[in-house]
């Protein structure tokens, strides 16, 4: 049974962000499943790359600037009479929930992980986790050992200090996701234009294709205008774009 692979293509580089974030929290949950040491390590690695896209991102600030974004945008919907208004409240009170929490925390997102000891040790060794062996870092070979649930435990208070910061991730991509304008497009010769109203503030662009195609999605452009390239999909050659026409569904985000 076939499924659709979905493409997406941020428009801004917040939503770039969100979405890199979006992704270390799936692989981290992933890896959290498993109890033995190798996805503990692999848990551990994710942990870092986040840590390290955090030093680089104001991401609390840009978190709290989305968010009051939709709020303002949602506002405007309370006098629609064809708006059912507690769903409305119910979500504005979650945004301004969220928001509160971002705001009253005064410490840098990831702090904690910052200053720990063991995370410093193992991000200083500039060697993928998966190769450091005990005479590189006892104390990690030693941690890793040590029982599961003891493990996990840390695992979990890393984790939890990003609590809010996932929670207005996932909001914000929800949001998003869910304001989409579906259209059905073709791609004739494995190629799609089309210019995007510059008065809407449009977020993300997906691209669902059907999973049996030997094709994938390349994106190109910007708010105001973008292009879509469909290649052959292929390991053992360069991808091209194909000469043949891709029907495919076009979701455009403004939110």
């Amino acid at each position: 049974m076939s499924s659709p692979i979905i493409y997406e293509f941020p428009l801004n580089e917040r939503i770039r962000a969100f979405l890199r974030l979006e992704r270390l929290f799936d692989t981290i949950d992933f890896f959290m499943r498993g109890d033995s040491e190798f996805e503990s390590s692999s848990t551990v690695g994710s942990l870092l790359e986040l840590l390290g896209f955090l030093g680089r991102v104001d991401l609390k600030s840009e978190c709290i600037k989305e968010l009051d974004r939709y709020t303002g945008s949602l506002e405007k919907l309370m006098d629609n009479p064809e708006v059912e208004h507690g769903a409305l409240e119910k979500l504005l009170a979650e945004i301004a929930q969220t928001s509160e929490a971002l705001y009253s925390n005064q410490n840098k997102i990831g702090l904690c992980m910052a200053e720990n000891e063991l995370l410093k040790a193992v991000g200083q060794k500039g060697t993928a986790l998966s190769a450091i062996c005990a005479f590189d870092l006892p104390y990690y070979h030693y941690w890793l050992r040590k029982d599961d649930d003891l493990r996990r435990q840390d695992l979990l208070g890393w984790i939890g200090s990003l609590d809010t910061l996932r929670k207005a991730v996932d909001l914000s991509l929800h949001l998003i996701r869910n304001s989409a304008n579906i259209t059905e497009e073709q791609a004739d010769n494995g190629f799609f234009q089309k210019s995007l109203d510059a008065a809407l503030p449009f977020q993300m662009l997906q691209v669902e294709l059907d999973d049996r195609l030997p094709y994938f999605a390349e994106f190109s452009g910007g708010k105001q205008r973008f292009s879509i390239r469909f290649m052959n999909a292929s390991i053992h050659e360069r991808p091209a774009q194909t000469s043949k026409s891709i029907s495919f569904t076009l979701s455009c985000c403004a939110f």
